[in-house]
């Protein structure tokens, strides 16, 4: 992989995945099958999504319906450019390390089973909605998974965000205030940051890394 600056002036067509340090491995692969390629990476490349029991559980269990696999059997990009993150984290308060990450062109991906999630707040009707899909998943109901929230990835007319969303924003403000005031928030980075689901493995070879502070 060629490693790169951290941003480039132009309208971006990509999506980000977090690089972890201890990468190795010519595609990036999703939690299921890095536990069972490299169960000594999955400790800690799972460790960014440690969060409560039941939370974990939910997450663990949720399907991506327009993919048709769970949560955990699907990659994870982000829409915004990770430097742009950083930035919005530190102007908020919020600690931030440099991070390394793989910038991944759109059309790479066309061959792969896509979709875009909107996440949502964090709710009560979000929360049933998990819960509703995650046991209709697991009894085989497929047609009656609830598919809010998702759509269909549009290649053509993709464009990378330009910047953070307005609830994000505001959530780390929150979360920052929190920590000024001793408490220990559980930091979540990419709420209401729309997310890309790829089903595959993305071949590595020729994709640019970045560094972001």
């Amino acid at each position: 992989p060629n490693v790169g600056p951290p941003m480039a002036t132009q309208k971006l067509r990509c999506v980000w995945h977090w690089r972890t340090p201890q990468f190795v491995g010519s595609h990036i692969v999703d939690l299921y099958k890095l536990k069972m390629l490299k169960p000594e990476l999955f400790t800690s490349a799972s460790g960014k999504y440690e969060t409560t029991s039941v939370r974990k559980m939910l997450l663990m269990n949720n399907p991506i319906p327009p993919l048709d696999c769970l949560w955990n059997a699907a990659i994870h990009t982000s829409t915004v450019h990770p430097q742009i993150v950083h930035d919005a984290k530190r102007a908020a308060g919020l600690p931030v390390q440099p991070t390394e990450y793989f910038e991944i062109p759109v059309d790479k991906l066309r061959e792969f089973p896509v979709c875009i999630y909107h996440l949502p707040p964090p709710a009560l009707v979000m929360k049933l909605r998990i819960v509703w899909n995650a046991l209709m998943y697991k009894l085989g109901w497929k047609r009656l998974l609830m598919h809010t929230s998702y759509e269909p990835f549009n290649f053509d007319h993709w464009q990378s965000l330009e910047e953070m969303p307005a609830d994000t924003m505001k959530c780390y403000r929150a979360w920052a205030e929190e920590m000024r005031a001793g408490k220990s928030p559980q930091v979540l980075t990419y709420q209401s940051v729309p997310h890309v689901f790829v089903k595959g493995a993305i071949p590595v070879d020729g994709l640019k890394i970045i560094k972001c502070e």
